[in-house]
Order: structure tokens, then C-alpha cells, then sequence
């Protein structure tokens, strides 16, 4: 893969996070501490974001007001327009409130312009609503209350409250939006298996499509379907608390199966069972699941719709819960699927599966860098486009946002989207893979 090694549009979206917890700082400064400070402060602090911006090619209007209303403060300061002190909070509030409002009148929300415009518009509506009403209201209370000192600490409280439902918002709640279980796209219905007929078609479908593929292979220990049917069941049940299943249906016919299953420490994972390789080194960098049994009716192998539907299911589940990277045992047949949306082979040569004793690949994909990344790798991996344009737009982008911030004092090697293959797999992994495949 060809990154951008100066990782210019993560930066971009990395500055706007700390303008928040500036203006919060700021207003601090105003409350606690002598104006001459807290006015030179805030000039020297919004200069620097300024600059920052001006420098990465991305400005902000906050930024820009903040720093235009802390030059007027100081202006009039300097002039010793003492009359004007008692309200600088209402100053600060009203021009918040009134870039806010225009800004929404135009239909252009102020937070869009921390991102670049991308992100989910709703969002984007919603935190600069609760900002502009709650810079109104602090701004008419600060003068209402006046000279009580109520008439600081209340909009103070108010704007600290602003903070708290932004962050909520943007990095962990939003009303309505939750993982989808089942869903509907072109006649084709995408569901987590919940009832014993739903978990019997996965394992009838799962058995009958791989089955051919295993008979072709001189090793298997599988005999006969059934057997094969049986076996999967069984080796599953050890994971079954960290396990989920997703089916597809057409016309009440299930033509479509994935599954994936969570690292834990008290079974771990499947493909460290069957294969024999070891994901100890991952667990260094962040959260790892693995998906598989991948299987798609017969009658309907070029239908790709099937398939970048079952892997939505999986993706969905995984940004919901900040997953890293994923791993898969695949057999030869279906690994150029898994290649469209961004897997790598661990290593080139295949293993023998331990419980079905077929010869399989391990892959691993960084999930973090397909997201992160995304503008440009959509054109490498076929199925990414497609893919993110059904997945939860909200969960999509709160996963952005927590990756960005989780690794935004990291160096830029060791940050999660840009950890190679070879960094992520270490050595004793390929010592373990030789000894399976020569045994």
C-alpha cells in the first residue's frame, strides 16, 4: 500500500480536536485569573491556532473569531476602557453564538469546517445547534445576573455542559444509531442469527458449499457432508460467548453466511487453534477479531452484492467496538475476495488446518488504515467504496475519531493506520507457521 507518509489529512482532522479544550482553557483564564493575563493569553493562544491552520491548509471560523474578539479585548484593555470589563463573557458568548447561528442559516454547520466537510451532516447539525443555543443562553444569563457572581459561574456551567454533550456525541452516543442486526438491501435480507432455524440454515449452507472444496484436498479428515456439518458446530461451541453469526436471505433461502469472533483470553481464537500461529504481538497494538466461514449459494457467486453485504455485517460489528485488525483462515478459493477490501497473506504458503486438515491461508487486515486511509485506498481495494457507503455512517465516523485520538501523541510509525504487516506479525509466528506446514 502507498500512504501519504506526511499523513496530512489525519493531521488536519487531529488540530480541530484540540480547539474544544482551548476555548474551555480560555474561559477558565478569563474567570480565574487577572485580566492582563487571561487577555494576552488568549491573543497568543488563538494566534498559534491560527498559525497552525494557516499551516496544514485548513482555517477555522472559530478560530479566526476567537482570535479577532481577544484583539479587540486587548485593544480596549490597552485604551483602559474599564467599563467594558464586566462584560467580556457576554462578548465572548455572543460572537460564539452569532457565527454559530449564520453559519447554520447558510447551512454550512461550523464543525464541518473542522473536518473538511466530511462526516456524518447530521452530526454536524446537531453539536452546532447545542452550541449555538447554549452560547445564547449563557450570553443573556451573563447579563441578566449581573453583578451577582452567578452572572460568571452560570454561563460557565452552561458552556462546560456544551463541551460535555459534544464529546458524548462525537466519540460515544448518539440517539438511534446502533449496529444494525438486520437490514435489507436490493430483496436481500442481512441478519444476526437469533433462533435455532437461522443458526441451522448457517451450518447447512456453510457445510454444503465448502464441502467440494475440502474433497478435493488428498489430507482432510472429513468424509462425508454431515460429518463436515457436525464438525464445524462442534468446533465452534468452545467460542460460542464470544461468537457472532450473520446470515443472508433471499426469498426466504439462505444464500449467505460470515461469521466473526472476538479475541479473549479464555479460549482465544479459531485460526490460533487450526493453524497454530500465534497473534500474541497484535494485542500489543490494539483490539484484533476474527471473521470466517465466508459462504455465498452457488446460484449466487457473482452476485457481489451478497457478498460486500455479509461483510458489512462484520465490518458494522467491528467499528462499533474499535476493533484494529482482523484476521481469517481461508482457503485458496475465496482468499481473492478477501484481497478486494485490503487483506494481506501472512505468509505465502498455505498451513494445514488442524481441525478440518485442509490446506488454508492466514490473513490479516488493518482495519484502522483501510478507515483512516480511505481516500486513498478506495481505488485499490474494489470493494471499500461500496462497502462504507452501507455501513453506519455514525459509527464509521466515531471510529475515525477514536483512532485519531487514541494515537495522536504516538510517533508516526507506531500509530495503529500505519503499522505494516511485518510489524504486526512477529517473528515466532513465521517459526510457528514453517513447523505446521512441514508437520
Amino acid at each position: 500500500m502507498i500512504i501519504n507518509k506526511k499523513d496530512i489529512e489525519i493531521v488536519k482532522d487531529v488540530i480541530p480536536f484540540l480547539e474544544f479544550p482551548v476555548f474551555f482553557i480560555t474561559t477558565i483564564l478569563f474567570l480565574f485569573f487577572p485580566l492582563q493575563i487571561s487577555i494576552f493569553s488568549s491573543v497568543l493562544i488563538y494566534l498559534l491556532l491560527l498559525y497552525i491552520e494557516k499551516s496544514i491548509g485548513r482555517i477555522t471560523p472559530t478560530v479566526i473569531l476567537m482570535f479577532f474578539v481577544s484583539l479587540v479585548l486587548l485593544v480596549l484593555f490597552l485604551l483602559n476602557y474599564e467599563a467594558v470589563f464586566p462584560y467580556i463573557g457576554s462578548i465572548f458568548y455572543f460572537s460564539l453564538f452569532l457565527l454559530n447561528f449564520i453559519l447554520l442559516l447558510v447551512k454550512k454547520p461550523v464543525t464541518m469546517f473542522y473536518s473538511g466537510g466530511k462526516g456524518w451532516r447530521r452530526l454536524h447539525l446537531i453539536v452546532s445547534v447545542i452550541w449555538t443555543m447554549g452560547s445564547f443562553l449563557a450570553g443573556i444569563l451573563s447579563l441578566v445576573l449581573m453583578p451577582d457572581i452567578s452572572y460568571i459561574v452560570v454561563p460557565f456551567i452552561i458552556i462546560f455542559v456544551c463541551l460535555l454533550m459534544t464529546i458524548l456525541f462525537e466519540f460515544f452516543f448518539f440517539p438511534g444509531q446502533k449496529r444494525r442486526k438486520v437490514f435489507e438491501v436490493d430483496n436481500i435480507l442481512f441478519k444476526q442469527v437469533s433462533n435455532s432455524r437461522e443458526y441451522e440454515d448457517f451450518y447447512d449452507l456453510v457445510s454444503k458449499e465448502i464441502y467440494s472444496t475440502i474433497m478435493l484436498n488428498k489430507n482432510r479428515y472429513i468424509s462425508s457432508k454431515s460429518e463436515l456439518r457436525n464438525v464445524l458446530i462442534e468446533s465452534d461451541k468452545k467460542y460460542e460467548k464470544h461468537l457472532l453469526r450473520f446470515v443472508a436471505y433471499k426469498e426466504g433461502v439462505c444464500i449467505g453466511t460470515i461469521y466473526c469472533v472476538l479475541d479473549n483470553k479464555e479460549v482465544g481464537l479459531p485460526i490460533e487453534r487450526d493453524t497454530g500461529i500465534k497473534f500474541d504481538n497484535i494485542k500489543k497494538y490494539g483490539k484484533f477479531m476474527e471473521i470466517g466461514h465466508l459462504c455465498i449459494h452457488s446460484k449466487m457467486k457473482f452476485s457481489p452484492k451478497v457478498l460486500i453485504g455479509l461483510l458489512t455485517c462484520v465490518i458494522e460489528y467491528a467499528i462499533e467496538n474499535d476493533i484494529c485488525f482482523l484476521v481469517n483462515s481461508s482457503y485458496e478459493s475465496v482468499v481473492p475476495l478477501y484481497y478486494k477490501i485490503g487483506f494481506e497473506k501472512i505468509v505465502n504458503s498455505p498451513i494445514i488446518d488442524k481441525v478440518i486438515g485442509v490446506n488454508v491461508f492466514a490473513l490479516i487486515l488493518n482495519l484502522s488504515k483501510i478507515i483512516c486511509y480511505y481516500q486513498s485506498l478506495q481505488e485499490t481495494f474494489s470493494y471499500i467504496s461500496k462497502m462504507r457507503e452501507m455501513l453506519n455512517q455514525y459509527l464509521l465516523e466515531r471510529y475515525y475519531k477514536r483512532t485519531v485520538i487514541r494515537n495522536i501523541f504516538k510517533k508516526f510509525e507506531n500509530k495503529q493506520y500505519n503499522l505494516t504487516k511485518e510489524e504486526l506479525i512477529y517473528e515466532n509466528v513465521y517459526q510457528n507457521v514453517g513447523s505446521c506446514c512441514s508437520s
